[in-house]
């Protein structure tokens, strides 16, 4: 029930006719350029979110967002093709409603107060 296609030579995994209000789930977008992490956050969230597309790269994630419109991202800090911060800008650029949240390992502020005042919603430690 998934097609994949590459984008700057990132995979890039979506849904391939995703409903309009399929349910009244949140529509959820996963970025993250490692596949574990992509698969288990998917498997760990798909009771609770109508999972609309998961992207390995930054560009692939705001190609998503533009197609799809999600509730909400869940956008690693780090990627190819754009990381958290060229993502989040591209995301609220192309579906400001999108809340974007922020996956990362790295704490410091100075990331955390980039990333919130270029439009991420929330930050979370992985």
């Amino acid at each position: 029930m998934r097609a994949s296609r590459a984008v700057e030579h990132h995979e890039v995994a979506h849904a391939d006719d995703p409903p309009e209000s399929a349910s009244d789930r949140p529509r959820l977008l996963i970025a993250d350029d490692e596949q574990v992490v992509r698969t288990t956050l998917s498997a760990q969230l798909q009771d609770d979110f109508d999972i609309v597309g998961v992207a390995g790269s930054g560009l692939g994630a705001v190609e998503l967002a533009r197609q799809f419109h999600p509730d909400v991202a869940l956008i690693d800090v780090q990627m190819p093709s754009g990381g958290g911060r060229l993502a989040t800008e591209g995301i609220r650029e192309c579906s400001p409603e999108t809340a974007v949240v922020i996956l990362s390992g790295d704490d410091e502020s100075g990331t955390v107060r980039d990333l919130l005042m270029s439009g991420a919603t929330a930050y979370i430690l992985k």
